[in-house]
């Protein structure tokens, strides 16, 4: 009996090989990607490649919308913003194996939130992609800050205020004596006061010393 359901068992076993084997060369899904943008470097992340503990091909590929290509209707219009409002540009290289997937635009600091942009007139296989805006919002901001994007404006807005700071802080201490000068001029200010009311003391002694040595008159 354990002979003949041993043989139905090696034919199931066989069969299932050929299926789990095949499964993920037809899946879509990028296997990597680059980041290239101001504080980056060209960072490349991969399923197996993290960049940190908190970003890898998964998480990154979730906050930035990029399935949105094969036609899942998340994209949208453009987001009513000006060039410096969508602020610094990264660009984003999505790779199945060595092909090129897709590549998308990632405005991280943009006002109100993250966007991702992916250009029109790209292909995957031939095929048209899905193009069009996704708002990533916060998430995607703490991904690309993660992966060493940086806001331009916040640094040179702090970089204002510490100039300013700097720059008021030096007529304050120019106009403020110090304690050591203080100290000196009241010292100074004692001094002569004890020495002139001794010299008021020595004179009004000698001149009463000379009265009373003066003879009076009959």
């Amino acid at each position: 009996m354990k002979r003949l359901l041993l043989v139905p068992t090696l034919l199931l076993a066989a069969l299932a090989v050929p299926v789990t084997v095949a499964a993920p060369a037809h899946a879509k899904g990028a296997t990597s990607v680059t980041v290239e943008g101001p504080g980056t470097e060209k960072v490349t992340v991969g399923h197996f490649t993290r960049r940190t503990d908190d970003v890898d091909l998964g998480s990154l590929s979730e906050v930035s919308g990029i399935y949105g290509i094969f036609g899942s209707g998340q994209y949208t219009d453009a987001p009513d913003l000006t060039e410096a409002e969508l602020g610094p540009r990264y660009v984003l290289t999505w790779y199945q194996a060595s092909e090129v997937m897709a590549v998308s635009h990632v405005y991280p600091f943009a006002a109100g939130g993250a966007w991702t942009m992916v250009p029109e007139g790209q292909t995957l296989y031939g095929e048209a992609i899905q193009t069009g805006w996704w708002r990533g919002g916060s998430a995607l901001e703490e991904a690309m800050v993660t992966l060493g994007a940086r806001d331009p404006a916040a640094a040179d807005g702090a970089a204002a205020t510490t100039d300013t700071a700097s720059s008021a802080e030096v007529p304050a201490a120019a106009a403020t004596s110090s304690p050591d000068d203080y100290a000196s001029g009241s010292s100074t200010l004692t001094t002569g006061a004890v020495a002139g009311g001794l010299a008021l003391v020595v004179a009004v002694g000698a001149w009463l010393i000379r009265r009373r040595r003066t003879p009076q008159p009959a």
